[in-house]
């Protein structure tokens, strides 16, 4: 059943649907399925995030074409002093650029632009305070952060993270696949790769995989999860604004 759902999400895709309510539907069904399935109910949101269109419906030149000509045609159907609410013709045109812009933004930016605040406010926040499970008395955590498994995985997080990007990113722009964006170097790099250390949620979920049947090794991965994204952030917080220059801005015209 949740390979059909997932066959299903797939045609959308294909199909060109492009508003979010119908993959939000199957998604739930994908969530449902994979629950009585015994898979992590998790996959069902890579897969219908996997599924939802990422291509813009119009490219960036087809769309300024498209809106030139439309505001032209709004601009010839203005009635002086007469209400837009009695205007046909601006509320069509209206409705039409509202289409367009719906158009060549992706429907998965727009969705995770408007799932950003509450995700970012409610969601990941909640899913840490149920998920952590760590005893927060310093005995407890002094005794843990000298447990391998809390080493470990501390190493794993700021070290395999920082040097990984880093050197993935090196060898690719060696090899000529990339190029970093304008005013951007290395050092940039390597602060992004600190941060990338903060791991909360997928860390969690990988533990719960892999130490579900032994509580006190959970409780160590989890801790080390919790120190290492503390100092993930504080690292490369300072990195960024301590070690990276700020490039001076450009002189604004008058």
């Amino acid at each position: 059943m949740a390979l059909m759902w997932i066959g299903v999400l797939v045609l959308f895709n294909r199909a060109g649907v492009r508003r979010p309510w119908p993959y939000f539907v199957l998604g739930l069904l994908l969530w449902a399925t994979l629950v009585k399935s015994g898979v992590h109910a998790t996959l069902a949101g890579v897969a219908t995030a996997l599924a939802i269109p990422a291509p813009p419906k119009y490219d960036p030149t087809r769309f300024a074409e498209l809106l030139d000509t439309l505001l032209q045609r709004y601009r010839s159907r203005i009635v002086p002093g007469e209400s837009i609410l009695r205007n046909q013709g601006l509320r069509s045109v209206l409705q039409t650029i509202e289409n367009s812009v719906l158009g060549v933004m992706p429907p998965l930016q727009r969705l995770e632009h408007r799932l950003h605040t509450p995700v970012a406010i409610l969601i990941v926040p909640l899913f840490a305070l149920v998920n952590a499970g760590i005893p927060l008395d310093l005995d407890t955590l002094s005794g843990m952060i000298r447990h391998p498994v809390t080493q470990g995985v501390m190493v794993g997080l700021l070290v395999g993270k920082t040097a990984g990007i880093s050197l993935a990113t090196w060898l690719a722009l060696k090899s000529g696949i990339v190029q970093l964006p304008r005013d951007m170097g290395m050092h940039h790099v390597v602060g992004v790769a600190l941060l990338a250390g903060i791991g909360f949620t997928m860390s969690i979920f990988i533990t719960e995989l892999a130490f579900g049947d032994s509580p006190e090794l959970a409780t160590a991965a989890k801790s080390g999860i919790l120190f290492a994204s503390l100092w993930a952030g504080i690292l490369g917080m300072l990195w960024l604004r301590l070690l990276v220059p700020v490039p001076a801005a450009s002189p604004q015209p008058t």
